[in-house]
């Protein structure tokens, strides 16, 4: 297996979101291993390097969807807060090939699978398979996929997705516009705050009630939202954070 393969397993394991999903990905991780002819000693090394870490990927997944997979008996209550920092860094620790750091610049992208390990500052356009995104800040994302999204600890920041799976992690005080998406599929945010987002299905692991709103997002009207993306279009390098901040103030303004 070349690294290109190891690093869209690598994302292919992170965007999982189900014990089922993963134990595929798994067993079609072993069925590639089964198939692999005998290389050289470096190349035997080197894969045997990237084998045991996908394992170790695996195992660290499953132990969160563990904690997530759970059903509820009459009226659910939300769970008590746990520190998953530490967990989060682990899962992403592994994804370390072919990553990208995107400061203050004006950066567009077109491939198979993108991983992005820090953005700040800038204009992010991003097309392909699969997307993962960490660390980022004061920033405006186009982000389109035929498959997965994946955002992780980001502030400041305005997020444009079009996907097939969306799931964004330790954002805070963003906003997000999910375009060309069934409203019956929900995305899913997890230790999120102060979120704007249009009117999208959203599964809330932090506030998993659906008779009580989530103090953790706001819905976006339409006609509120064709004003922001109306200011969205202007944005550029130039007059990028103060546009930043006042869509975001604005949006705090109105009544939804």
């Amino acid at each position: 297996m070349d690294l290109t393969s190891f690093n869209k397993l690598r994302i292919d394991i992170i965007t999982s979101t189900s014990l089922d999903q993963l134990q595929q990905i798994q067993q079609d991780f072993q069925n590639l291993i089964d198939s692999q002819a005998p290389g050289t000693s470096f190349t035997k090394k080197l894969e045997t390097e990237n084998v045991n870490s996908i394992h170790r990927l695996i195992q660290s997944k499953q132990n969160q969807l563990s904690k997530v997979n759970f059903k509820f008996v009459g009226e659910p209550q939300p769970p008590t807060p746990i520190n998953k920092s530490n967990r989060d860094s682990n899962v992403f620790s592994d994804l370390k090939y072919n990553s990208t750091s995107v400061l203050d610049t004006d950066y567009k992208c077109e491939a198979d699978h993108i991983y992005i390990s820090k953005f700040s500052n800038s204009v992010v356009s991003l097309e392909s398979k699969s997307i993962s995104l960490q660390s980022g800040q004061n920033s405006v994302c186009y982000l389109h996929s035929s498959g997965p999204v994946f955002v992780h600890d980001a502030v400041n920041c305005i997020l444009i997705i079009s996907c097939h799976q969306a799931r964004l992690h330790k954002l805070r005080n963003s906003l997000v516009i999910v375009q060309n998406r069934e409203k019956r599929k929900p995305i899913i945010i997890e230790n999120c705050s102060n979120l704007m987002i249009n009117d999208v299905d959203i599964d809330d692991f932090n506030h998993p009630s659906k008779s009580t709103k989530s103090p953790n997002y706001k819905v976006l009207q339409s006609e509120v939202l064709a004003n922001i993306q109306q200011q969205i279009h202007h944005v550029n390098l130039s007059n990028l954070e103060p546009t930043i901040s006042s869509i975001l103030h604005s949006v705090k303004t109105y009544n939804i």
